[in-house]
């Protein structure tokens, strides 16, 4: 698993404790990398039971929703970059890039929803394959999206 599967796992992981493993590092930077070490335990989660992770989603309370899971690394990350996880920017992989909607899961957890425009059209950011293309330099294709990341600070809720 890669790209956009292994944020969103990660994003599930670190927010959801009902549906991350027990994993028994608690600091590995990058913080994705937790996770792909041995020693996870999965004994308390659900295995290939779709109706079961909605169903335990769907009665969460607001405070088992982890809204700042990376506080307890507040004293690894920089202080500018402490609000960056409610920044609503693009998140990079080589080529892959995905937006990353802080602003979009409010409601669901109790707390006041802005009226949102639709979400950004990505079918062409979806659309680009690994089997062409393998020698781009993603700096150059992606600069626009690099660039709103590089000013993340103007975008954080």
């Amino acid at each position: 698993m890669g790209g956009c599967a292994l944020l969103l796992q990660n994003w599930a992981w670190y927010r959801l404790s009902c549906v991350a493993p027990d994993a028994p590092s608690a600091w590995i930077f990058p913080l994705a990398q937790r996770f792909n070490y041995g020693g996870l335990n999965f004994s308390k989660v659900l295995h290939n039971d779709i109706e079961g992770y909605r169903n335990t989603i769907d009665h969460m309370m607001v405070q088992e929703f982890r809204w700042r899971p990376y506080l307890r690394f507040q004293h690894e990350v920089p202080e500018q970059e402490i609000n960056t996880w409610a920044a609503c920017t693009y998140l990079h992989y080589y080529h892959i890039v995905e937006k990353h909607h802080a602003d979009r899961v409010a409601l669901q957890f109790g707390f006041h929803q802005q009226i949102l425009q639709p979400p950004e059209d990505m079918t062409l950011y979806h659309e680009i394959d690994m089997r062409r293309g393998i020698d781009d330099n993603w700096s150059v294709v992606w600069k626009d999206e690099i660039q709103h990341w590089n000013e993340r600070q103007n975008y954080i809720l």
